[in-house]
């Protein structure tokens, strides 16, 4: 075989590289075919997702400051929505990923989040309402209304003392009952969102009832900062506070009223901006005859004295961590066997993020709080436990100068801030929904 050098088949070769070099040249230099995606209708496409994750809140009534149950409603707040959804503002569903499945979530998926942004790019087109709408969309948990069996009406609307920032007011309610009855549901309506800072409902033993009684003569209810004022640890039975929706206990658990007990709805009115308005809120709640399978009950976890948030600080934590037989013990409980069903974690202004763990596993995580989207959370499957089991809450805070709420219109001086019951003050708090036998 020569093996000395041919020219032309050099040259051949040379002529066969270029070529092929010049082909994937050209392949790469033209541009790709594009899918030509079929243009999106608010009834086929967009409809269905706003239904499922904005209009809980933004109906006529709801939470949301405006209603998105309509076309014209939806095309006149696109420009809006298309902000709050590209920034992750909207839909408000703070806990992160790292948290125990939960009910109930709003969080859009990526794909809905586009199709969301490019039908208002489009020019959000309407389509026909004939048209069937998508299927394709994660099923909605949504809660049932309670029955009004237990409606806690003032029956008249109640005008905030204006010279304090917060005030704390307590209204009384007597459900006459006869016999232990237990709540299964329960849901607020803030009558106006401007002051109400937050909602609770408290159940008052037969043996303190006299004494909550003569705190309010005249049936307009009584000044109450922080408790409705007992003499033992007060019994919550339900709550709100901004972003929160109606409540329905899982199957085979409701929370025990006993008989002749009263019913305190404590409403906290925050008046740095409101003063001079009048609220009528109002709660209501379904009931039972029939004794649930596990009676729940909802503990609050939290430690007033040691918390310290220095001025100027970008990020102050409290952690509280304690066996749950501590807090069982508070309230008389047992602590053999624990389920729980879920909880509701609180602060305020300063707060920025918030966590939550039993025997080092995470309950949940909000690394972004927002004082204006509260709400209690249930999972989406029981976390069995014992006394024995290690409760642990975690809070942060920035109390620096960027970071003051803006009160009169005027931009507040960082300070030392301690626990406190006012709107400017803080607080670390959960609620821990559990059952105890």
């Amino acid at each position: 075989m020569n093996s000395s050098h041919n020219p032309n088949r050099s040259r051949l070769g040379m002529a066969h590289g270029l070529t092929l070099l010049l082909s994937l040249v050209s392949a790469c230099g033209e541009p790709e075919p594009e899918v030509m995606k079929q243009p999106l209708s608010y009834y086929r496409d967009i409809k269905p997702l706003i239904d499922r994750s904005c209009a809980n809140c933004h109906n006529s009534g709801g939470i949301g400051h405006f209603s998105l149950t309509s076309y014209a409603e939806v095309s006149r707040y696109a420009p809006l929505i298309r902000s709050a959804v590209a920034n992750g503002t909207m839909p408000p569903w703070l806990p992160s990923q790292d948290s125990r499945p939960l009910h109930g979530s709003r969080v859009l998926r990526t794909q809905d989040k586009d199709d969301l942004l490019r039908w208002i790019d489009e020019g959000f087109a309407q389509g026909n309402p004939s048209d069937p709408p998508r299927t394709d969309l994660p099923a909605q948990i949504m809660v049932t209304p309670p029955r009004a069996d237990l409606v806690l009406d003032p029956g008249r609307n109640y005008t905030p003392d204006a010279t304090q920032s917060d005030d704390y007011h307590c209204f009384v309610f007597d459900p006459q009952l006869t016999n232990d009855r237990f709540v299964v549901a329960g849901d607020a309506t803030p009558g106006n969102h401007h002051i109400v800072h937050h909602i609770i409902a408290y159940e008052i033993p037969l043996a303190e009832a006299a004494a909550i009684k003569a705190k309010d003569p005249t049936g307009q209810g009584y000044t109450c900062f922080g408790s409705p004022g007992t003499m033992s640890p007060p019994v919550t039975i339900m709550g709100w506070a901004p972003g929160g929706v109606a409540t329905r206990y899982p199957q085979g658990t409701a929370l025990r009223l006993h008989k002749g007990s009263l019913v305190v709805m404590q409403v906290h009115y925050n008046m740095l901006e409101g003063k001079g308005q009048s609220d009528l809120t109002k709660m209501q709640f379904e009931l039972t005859d029939v004794a649930p399978q596990r009676e729940l009950h909802s503990l609050p976890v939290a430690r007033p004295k040691q918390l310290m948030i220095p001025a100027g600080s970008a990020d102050a934590v409290q952690t509280i961590e304690f066996p749950l037989s501590v807090l069982l013990s508070r309230f008389g409980l047992p602590s053999t066997k624990l389920t729980v069903y879920g909880h509701t974690p609180h602060m305020h202004l300063l707060g920025t993020q918030i966590t939550t763990a039993l025997n080092g596993e995470r309950l949940i995580d909000i690394p972004r709080w927002d004082f204006h989207w509260q709400q209690g959370y249930m999972f989406q499957s029981p976390y069995e436990a014992s006394g024995n089991d290690t409760f642990k809450l975690e809070c942060h805070y920035n109390n620096t100068a960027e970071n003051q709420p803006v009160v009169g219109g005027v931009k507040q001086t960082p300070r030392d801030v301690t626990w406190g019951e006012g709107t400017l003050d803080e607080m670390c708090l959960n609620y821990l929904l559990l059952s105890a036998e």
